[in-house]
């Protein structure tokens, strides 16, 4: 059964040219419907921008012809060879996620339990998500104090580093790129990477801090 599509925005819907509500609203029309279709099914999906990545691990052949139709019918640009060798173990199974001297065996266990997870966070996002007219979603603010930006995902990052005690890096950034547009934020190290190695065709060198790791 395949694991993984790429399917790829299309630059003239209506639905998908606001890219404030791009992303929740390819959850609210295509993953929404397949999760209320498919009690239990294990799958997430990941957001860049152009085009959204959407991995399901299923041995059931019914529910992987149905996944299909629905991209083939859906407004995606869809190339069956992006991505067609991917597996459950060779994309969560990776280096990044666990120490590849542990063996298969290991890996495989890993694999299963990231898949658990992102799967977890991909159905608490869909079961937050509203829809807000003219066919876009959005997520449904939660207001606590501990949630000073109104997402309920506050909570659950706080609860995230609390358990596992990872820091995240931080580091200020600042370059200009080719129209001498200036930027400058702070950012994770591995998204400053993404910045500067993606659209920003810089002229003036990177102004890098140093990192810090914050525990939330």
């Amino acid at each position: 059964m395949r694991y993984s599509y790429y399917l790829h925005f299309p630059e003239d819907d209506p639905h998908y040219n606001d890219f404030q509500f791009r992303w929740q609203t390819f959850l609210g029309r295509f993953v929404l419907p397949v999760y209320r279709e498919h009690a239990g099914l294990r799958f997430w999906c990941s957001f860049y921008a152009s085009f959204a990545a959407f991995r399901v691990q299923t041995d059931d052949e019914r529910i992987s012809k149905d996944i299909q139709e629905r991209v083939d019918k859906s407004v995606f640009s869809f190339d069956p060879n992006e991505e067609i060798s991917a597996t459950l173990v060779s994309d969560l199974g990776q280096s990044r996620f666990i120490d590849q001297s542990l063996g298969s065996d290991a890996i495989a266990r890993r694999a299963e339990l990231v898949l658990d997870y992102l799967s977890s966070i991909t159905r608490l996002y869909l079961e937050g998500l509203v829809e807000v007219g003219d066919g876009r979603w959005t997520y449904r603010t939660t207001t606590d104090r501990e949630n000073p930006n109104g997402s309920d995902f506050e909570s659950l990052h706080h609860l995230l580093c609390n358990i596992s005690r990872v820091p995240t890096m931080i580091q200020s950034y600042e370059f200009t790129n080719k129209n001498k547009e200036r930027s400058a934020g702070i950012n994770s190290p591995f998204a400053v990477g993404h910045i500067v190695e993606g659209e920003w065709d810089r002229i003036s060198p990177l102004v890098l801090s140093t990192s810090q790791p914050v525990v939330f």
